[in-house]
């Protein structure tokens, strides 16, 4: 089950979370990434 879970969010929240949050800071755009 570990592996569903991971492998469903990662591909969606990482095309989604880079290209939606174009941020001037790292910082945030990590934290924002954590949180979704």
């Amino acid at each position: 089950v570990v592996a569903q879970v991971p492998i469903q969010p990662q591909p969606t929240d990482i095309p989604i979370d880079k290209p939606k949050l174009p941020n001037p800071n790292p910082n945030e755009t990590q934290n924002v990434g954590g949180y979704y």
